[in-house]
């Protein structure tokens, strides 16, 4: 795995229903709030790519963004 298989995700608290699907698939990266009933990000927040989507994707209220990596320029400004 290389760094750029690596991407972050993010919650948006907004849309969140608390369902803990992220918590259940990703321990290591999701915790949710028993208080706020939301998950959050913790840690660094980055996944392999592959299991940043299936994460992505099984959220039940569609709250998990995944976070491109910036790209940088091959301009030197």
């Amino acid at each position: 795995m290389t760094a750029e298989d690596l991407v972050q995700v993010a919650v948006d608290s907004e849309r969140c229903i608390g369902g803990g699907q992220c918590e259940m698939l990703e321990p290591e990266a999701f915790l949710l709030d028993d208080e706020e009933v939301v998950s959050a990000v913790i840690g660094t927040g980055t996944l392999p790519r592959r299991r940043a989507e299936a994460v992505a994707h099984r959220c039940p209220g569609a709250a998990i963004s995944i976070i491109e990596p910036e790209i940088p320029s091959d301009t030197d400004g």
